[in-house]
């Protein structure tokens, strides 16, 4: 497809804080502070403009040269994890 003039590009989101996580604010502002202890290398959930600036890269000329990617935007969550290992018998 980049023959075509064409990019393929992903956004793999984690846990964001945003205004659409409750019908009212103060479920919003609970929501969020129960989210400030994620588990991410950062230690909170991301803020809807974190992963809104992702994606505003990957559609600008900015990403001309970027193509068949996925970005994760976690804060860090991805790399925190270890594969599972059963316990020895």
């Amino acid at each position: 497809m980049a023959r075509k003039n064409k990019a393929f590009r992903g956004a793999c989101p984690s846990s964001f804080a945003s205004s659409f996580i409750g019908s009212s604010a103060i479920l919003a502002v609970l929501t969020r502070a129960a989210m400030s202890g994620m588990p991410t290398a950062l230690g909170r959930a991301g803020e809807t403009h974190e992963l809104v600036d992702v994606i505003l890269f990957m559609c600008s000329d900015n990403a001309s040269f970027v193509a068949g990617t996925n970005h994760v935007v976690d804060g860090g969550r991805l790399c925190m994890y270890r594969p599972y290992v059963p316990p020895k018998d």
